[in-house]
């Protein structure tokens, strides 16, 4: 514009200069000199008029260019943000790498071992495979006898005699138990399904089985898995998944028959955290919730035994999505009653909804859902090689689980090549600090049963998530009054 306002000047100036009267227009008479000062009026007169059209014309074109080039600057602007925003949503589609990560980060693999079994993987092929994906643990190939060794216990020299004894009575338990030494006491090791328990108690009463873990009757289910809604079946998995990150911690359901309860609330309190809401949620009391749906319930001790176990159906899922299930303050894992009253547990629950829907699905469509950034709850025939997962997780894939040893209900949280990775609720000295890796093989021969918790926001884009807004009361865990939500409780000081 600097440069056009310059040409429109020199314009002017040419157009409106008239110039002084030359030395021969003097000699002429008075009267022409008037006229001359007259024409000589006119033409001034004439020579402003131009200038002053000159000069409009020269101000209406700079306010043409000013505005052309505001209009410009403006377009490019919003080109600007435009891109800006295009940007920041793909930051916020883009995907986290440690949740989906790449087959360029396993060192060891190669793109054979990414490729799906379909049914023809042998059990060497299972071991290549877990070498390639676990074989930098520290405890790779390590046995669940081995960790015991390392807690100190010593395999006891009557093993022989107590395992031939209990498998008179209970030949399943007899093979996932076995019985170590420690501090002058015998300690079974190893897991039995609940109602061999007391069996196991009656027949030798003088040893310690606090260490035990418990297994389920299979559940009922006659349902059938429903098709996948459209965005999810047409998600094509990633080479590895792993939910970890956004998992609550480790719970031990203790010998209880609570695994199903633990995993759907695990499920719930990943939805939460995603969303950068942590809290332990009460693994009894959607025990409670679940038994009340199935019509077997009957007390709060009742719901904290675990009773007959869950439904391996999407109904339990259901309930915590219109109901949600109470903080672990008001009713911890370990105790067989809550601390508040039915109504503070209601209250409570209702801050803590699953943030999503739960559906029954086919093992088809596992890695599909775990892709989609959320979980899976299901259940499993268990098999003598559970009770020797050691500390690095792994479940021997020479086995097909026959169901005589009890089932299992966990949540799977992600896979890498042919190996789900299991959240389980025995403990975080369990497996790997908790979680295992049960291969395809075995899940397929374990008779399972699959509920997708489809979450509302995904794990995997946690930078799109929006924390939900505070509840407006909360009722103390401690003096159970209900009050404005804060970080204290104003009537006893409690932190919540």
């Amino acid at each position: 514009m600097n440069n056009g306002d310059d040409r429109w000047g020199e314009e002017e100036g040419e157009g409106s200069f008239a110039g002084p009267p030359g030395d021969d227009e003097e000699e002429e008479g008075e009267a022409e000199d008037g006229e001359g000062e007259g024409e000589d009026e006119e033409e001034e007169e004439e020579g402003e008029e131009e200038a002053s059209a000159t000069d409009e014309t020269a101000d209406a074109t700079e306010d043409s260019d000013d505005e052309e080039e505001e209009e410009e600057e403006e377009e490019d602007a919003d080109s600007d943000e435009a891109e800006s925003d295009a940007d920041g949503d793909s930051e916020g589609e883009s995907e986290d790498e440690d949740v989906f990560v790449s087959r360029d980060a396993f060192a060891g693999a190669e793109d054979e071992d990414f490729e799906e079994d379909a049914g023809d993987w042998s059990d060497d092929d299972y071991r290549e495979n877990a070498q390639a994906f676990f074989g930098e643990h520290e405890n790779f190939g390590e046995r669940a006898h081995d960790r015991y060794l390392a807690e100190g216990y010593a395999f006891s020299e009557n093993n022989d005699r107590f395992v031939q004894h209990l498998s008179r009575y209970a030949p399943a338990a007899a093979q996932s138990v076995k019985f170590y030494e420690r501090d002058g006491r015998i300690t079974p090791r190893g897991f039995v399904r609940a109602d061999v328990l007391e069996l196991l108690l009656s027949l030798f009463p003088n040893i310690d089985t606090s260490e035990l873990d418990v297994t389920i009757p299979r559940p009922q289910t006659n349902v059938a898995p429903a098709s996948l809604p459209a965005e999810l079946a047409n998600v094509d998995p990633h080479d590895s998944v792993d939910l970890r990150k956004f998992c609550s911690p480790i719970g031990d359901q203790g010998q209880t028959s609570r695994c199903g309860a633990f995993a759907y609330t695990h499920a719930v309190e990943m939805s939460h955290r995603i969303l950068g809401r942590e809290t332990q949620l009460a693994c009894s009391y959607t025990m409670l919730l679940t038994q009340r749906r199935q019509g077997d319930a009957k007390d709060y001790r009742w719901a904290y035994k675990g009773g007959n176990g869950t439904q391996g159906t999407w109904e339990p899922g259901d309930e915590l999505a219109q109901r949600g299930t109470c903080r672990h303050d008001l009713w911890p894992n370990d105790k067989p009653a809550p601390h508040g009253s039915e109504a503070d547990l209601e209250r409570d629950a209702a801050e803590f909804r699953l943030r999503g829907k739960a559906m029954d699905i086919q093992v088809e469509d596992v890695k599909k859902v775990l892709s989609a950034g959320s979980p899976v709850w299901f259940y499993m025939n268990t098999g003598e090689k559970f009770s020797d997962v050691g500390r690095d997780g792994i479940y021997d894939a020479a086995e097909s689980p026959s169901g005589d040893h009890g089932c299992h209900a966990m949540l799977m949280v992600g896979y890498v090549g042919n190996y789900y990775i299991v959240k389980n609720s025995w403990g975080d000295d369990w497996g790997d600090k908790g979680y295992c890796y049960i291969p395809k093989k075995v899940l397929l021969d374990a008779d399972p049963g699959f509920v997708a918790i489809v979450l509302e926001t995904p794990a995997g884009n946690a930078s799109s998530a929006r924390a939900p807004a505070a509840p407006a009361s909360v009722t103390c865990p401690y003096c159970h009054t209900t009050t404005a939500a804060s970080a204290r409780c104003p009537s006893c000081g409690a932190p919540r």
